[in-house]
């Protein structure tokens, strides 16, 4: 079968995380989670999903996991909202960061060259 690679947002990141949180909160392993479920998602999906190996958890995966650890699919699903806003917002951060730093070092014209030890003293010894 296929397979097919998937780009990972933060919002998946975060909801993998969370769930990987939740089920250890709850003292469940993968495989207690799928007979939990009656199998209906298998303890190597439980794993792929808290290792981010393949495709991100979907809706309903989401749901029986919290259900599973008696967790509040709502309050998570808020946690993650918010937890990977943040993490969006610190990423357009250092991006403008990077961006200024990298434009405004080559506008630099650096007095001497790195190593040249004879052009420093003399400029120093030069100065008032």
């Amino acid at each position: 079968m296929p397979t097919r690679k998937y780009e990972w947002s933060n919002y998946d990141i975060v909801a993998s995380e969370m769930l990987d949180k939740l089920i250890a909160e709850a003292n469940m392993t993968n495989v207690g989670v799928a007979e939990f479920m009656n199998d209906s998602i298998s303890y190597n999906r439980v794993r792929d999903i808290r290792k981010r190996l393949k495709a991100p958890a979907r809706l309903t995966e989401f749901l029986d996991i919290c259900k599973a650890c008696q967790a509040d699919p709502i309050r998570v699903l808020k946690e993650i909202i918010n937890e990977a806003s943040k993490r969006d917002n610190k990423d357009d951060l250092t991006a403008e960061t990077d961006s200024y730093r990298a434009m405004h070092v080559s506008d630099l014209g650096l007095a001497a060259k790195h190593g040249d030890v004879e052009s420093e003293q003399e400029a120093y010894e030069s100065e008032p």
